[in-house]
C-alpha cells in the first residue's frame, strides 16, 4: 500500500510539472493511446522489419509513468497506455470518425523508422477508423529529418491531411524535459502543409546535455524571424572567467595583495554552427561521438542478436565482438555522426571534418529537403 501511495504522489508530481508545460498538441480528443517499449534499428538496417519490445534494460515502470504523465496533460474522453507492438486499429475503431492522440514513450532512432511506424501500424488503423491523429513521439531522433515524415504524409493523397506529427530532431528527454533543467528537447512539427522548426532564441544559450549525459555534439534545425534556417549544436564551451585572487596573508601588519585572476568556465549549450568557434569545437568533439556511437550500436546489435539466441550473453567477450560483426548491417560503417548526420556514412575521419566545414555554407532546410530525397530514391 505504501508503495503504490508513492506512485500515486509522484505520478501527481510529474504530471503536475507536464501539465503546467506547453502541450505538444492543443487540442480535445476522444481517445489517446500512449505507447511504450523500445525499436532497435539493427534489423531496421538489415533490411527486416523492427524489432518492437515491451521494455529496455528495466524502464517499463519509467515508460509506463511517462505515458500516465502525459496523458494527465491532455484533453482525452478516454486513454490507453499500451505496448507499442500492440495493434491500436481495434481501439481507434471504437471512435471512429473522431480525434485521436498517440504518443510515445521509450527509445527510437530516426525519421526514417518513424516512417517506416506510421506506414505499417498507424496509416491502415487510420484508414480502418476515419480518425484524425495527431502523433507525438517523444523519444529520441524520432523527428531528425521531419522532411523524410513531410514527403510520407504527401504521398498518402488527401488522407495524409488527417496526420500530425511531432518528434524530437536528437537525444532528448522526452516527457521528462519540463522537470529536467536546460533545453534538452529540440522537436520539430510536421503536417501535411510543411516542416515546422521552432525558434532559434528558445534554445541559442540554453543549457543541454544535463540529465541525457549523451547529448553533446547532437544538431538539430531552428528557424529565425526571418524565416532562415541555421544548425545548432549542443556542445561544451571553455570561456575565460575573471575573478578576483588574494596572494594570501602577509606577515601581522602586513596585507595580503588581490590580482586579477583569470580561469576557464566550461558550459554546454545549444550554439549556432555558423560560429566558427563553435564549429571548431564541433570538429574536435568528433572521437567522443564516434565511441559513443559505436557503444551504442554494439548495444543494439547485442540486443538483436539475443532475440535469436540467447546463449549470447554467456559467450566469452572476444566471441560476442563476433557475434556483433555478423549482425552489423550491411553498409553501416561504425564512423557515424549524432542525430540529425547519424544516418550518414562516411569512410575516414577526414571525410567527416570536410563535411562539418562545408557546414558554414550549407542552408539546413535544403540539406534535409535532400537527404529525404536520398532516403525516398
Amino acid at each position: 500500500m505504501k508503495i503504490a501511495r508513492v506512485q500515486r504522489t509522484v505520478l501527481r508530481i510529474v504530471a503536475f510539472l507536464v501539465i503546467s508545460a506547453p502541450s505538444a498538441f492543443a487540442a480535445d480528443y476522444d481517445v489517446c493511446i500512449c505507447q511504450t517499449g523500445t525499436m532497435n534499428p539493427v534489423e531496421v538496417g538489415r533490411g527486416e522489419t523492427p524489432l518492437y519490445g515491451t521494455g529496455n534494460r528495466g524502464e517499463e515502470g519509467i515508460y509506463w509513468l511517462g505515458c500516465k504523465a502525459y496523458l494527465a496533460s491532455t484533453r482525452c474522453k478516454k486513454t490507453y497506455v499500451i505496448p507499442v507492438d500492440k495493434d491500436i486499429q481495434g481501439i481507434l475503431n471504437q471512435h471512429a470518425g473522431g480525434r485521436a492522440n498517440l504518443s510515445y514513450v521509450g527509445h527510437w532512432d530516426s525519421s526514417e523508422n518513424e516512417v517506416k511506424f506510421l506506414k505499417t501500424h498507424v496509416v491502415p488503423a487510420l484508414k480502418s477508423s476515419g480518425c484524425t491523429i495527431d502523433v507525438y513521439n517523444s523519444a529520441c531522433r524520432a523527428g531528425n529529418n521531419g522532411y523524410e515524415i513531410y514527403d510520407f504524409l504527401k504521398s498518402l493523397g488527401p488522407i495524409g491531411e488527417k496526420l500530425r506529427f511531432q518528434g524530437n530532431q536528437a537525444i532528448s528527454t522526452g516527457i521528462w524535459d519540463p522537470i529536467a533543467p536546460g533545453k534538452n528537447n529540440f522537436p520539430v512539427h510536421v503536417d501535411s502543409k510543411g516542416v515546422h522548426f521552432p525558434r532559434c532564441q528558445e534554445f541559442k544559450g540554453r543549457g543541454c546535455n544535463v540529465i541525457t549525459n549523451g547529448q553533446s555534439g547532437e544538431v538539430g534545425v531552428c528557424e529565425n524571424p526571418d524565416g532562415k534556417t541555421e544548425f545548432l549544436a549542443c556542445i561544451t564551451m571553455k570561456e575565460r572567467a575573471s575573478g578576483p585572487r588574494s596572494s594570501g596573508v602577509g606577515k601581522p601588519g602586513q596585507g595580503g595583495s588581490i590580482h586579477s585572476r583569470r580561469s576557464s568556465v566550461s558550459t554546454t549549450e545549444w550554439r549556432s554552427l555558423s560560429d566558427p568557434q563553435v564549429l571548431a569545437e564541433f570538429k574536435r568533439s568528433i572521437p567522443a561521438t564516434l565511441e559513443r556511437n559505436e557503444r551504442e550500436l554494439r548495444r543494439a546489435v547485442k540486443d538483436a542478436a539475443l532475440k535469436e539466441s540467447p546463449a549470447i550473453a554467456a559467450l566469452p567477450e572476444e566471441q560476442q565482438v563476433e557475434v556483433y560483426e555478423d549482425w552489423k548491417p550491411q553498409g553501416v560503417s561504425r564512423i557515424r555522426l549524432a542525430g540529425l548526420f547519424g544516418n550518414l556514412q562516411f569512410e575516414s575521419l577526414e571525410q567527416i571534418e570536410k563535411f562539418i566545414d562545408n557546414l558554414k555554407r550549407t542552408d539546413p532546410r535544403e540539406f534535409l529537403k535532400n537527404r529525404a530525397r536520398e532516403c525516398r530514391d
